[in-house]
C-alpha cells in the first residue's frame, strides 16, 4: 500500500472496525453473565478460588464449569491433581520405568 486507500478498502475497514467493536461488546456482555451467575450461584467458591495467586475471573470460571463446585467425582486431591495434570506421573512396562513430568495444567 502507498497510504492512500480507495472507497472500497476504507468502507471494508470500516466495517471490520464496526464488527470487531461489536464483537468487543458482545464478549464483554457475556463475561458480565458468567460474573452474575457465579456471584449469585457460587460465591463461597469463587471468593477462595480468588484468593489463588494468579487466579482470576476467568480462571476461576473455567475451574467451576470443567470440575463443578461440587466435587465427588474426585474422592482426593490425588484424584483432582492427575486430571487438572499437575502431578508427576510414572509408566512401567517390561521392568522398564518411564516418569513423566506434570503436564502444564488445564489451559485456563
Amino acid at each position: 500500500m502507498d497510504g492512500k486507500l480507495s472507497r472500497i478498502n476504507r468502507r471494508l475497514l470500516e466495517d471490520s472496525f464496526e464488527e470487531y467493536h461489536f464483537y468487543s461488546r458482545k464478549i464483554k456482555q457475556i463475561e458480565e453473565d458468567i460474573e452474575r451467575f457465579i456471584l449469585e450461584y457460587f460465591p463461597e467458591e469463587y471468593a477462595l478460588l480468588m484468593e489463588i495467586p494468579g487466579v482470576k475471573l476467568q480462571s476461576a470460571a473455567v475451574i467451576l464449569g470443567e470440575i463443578d463446585p461440587n466435587i465427588e467425582a474426585f474422592l482426593t486431591v490425588g484424584h483432582l491433581a492427575p486430571w487438572a495434570g499437575v502431578s508427576p506421573g510414572s509408566n512401567e512396562s517390561a521392568g522398564k520405568k518411564k516418569v513423566y513430568a506434570p503436564s502444564k495444567g488445564i489451559n485456563i
